[in-house]
């Protein structure tokens, strides 16, 4: 088993653009294979299209459990732990 970390620039759970759903694809086909992945990333785009509490309430009603960090929120999405940075 691998124990892998992944730092992009972009949200994790943003869907359109190329790079976003590529990586995305590689890391949660990782973690399916039973691989360890985290994913470091903002919560909100640059520039933001929404607040962090519309980012957390969003977050929420999709069924994602946050756990409040020092820098934000962590969560998993289809076995890949992700920690999204607030600032």
């Amino acid at each position: 088993m691998l124990r892998l970390v992944m730092a992009t620039n972009v949200p994790y759970t943003r869907f359109h653009g190329g790079a976003n759903r590529s990586n995305r694809a590689l890391v949660e086909s990782l973690a399916a294979l039973g691989h360890f992945v985290s994913v470091v990333t903002p919560a909100l785009a640059s520039p933001p299209e929404e607040t962090f509490e519309e980012w957390r309430t969003r977050r929420i009603e999709d069924g994602d459990t946050l756990e409040k960090t020092a820098s934000g929120e962590r969560f998993r999405k289809a076995g890949v732990e992700i920690h999204a940075v607030a600032d």
